[in-house]
């Protein structure tokens, strides 16, 4: 499952930044754009990823755009004080 939805995040192009969240999975994209919706005033930028999983599609909620990993602490401590089960996604090689 990481494997299938890890894929097309990095095949996307989403953002040259290194560092990703994964917030949340949902079914629908209106149930995705109301995730999104809760993630206003949080650092990074709300990104969609759609992918197929048991026949239907699925979506995935992400903040991309981290240039440092440090950078992802305080954001995956709100997110999980919101509910959501947060993990850090490679979106890009890091940069040297």
């Amino acid at each position: 499952r990481a494997c299938m939805a890890a894929t097309p995040m990095r095949s996307a192009s989403l953002s040259s930044a290194p560092y990703a969240v994964f917030v949340a999975t949902r079914a629908t994209r209106g149930e995705a754009d109301l995730v999104v919706a809760e993630l206003r005033g949080l650092p990074g930028v709300p990104a969609l990823v759609p992918w197929q999983g048991d026949g239907s599609e699925r979506w995935d909620v992400y903040l991309i755009g981290f240039e440092q990993i440090s950078e992802l602490g305080p954001v995956t401590a709100e997110l999980r004080s919101r509910g959501f089960s947060t993990r850090l996604e490679v979106a890009s090689l890091p940069r040297r």
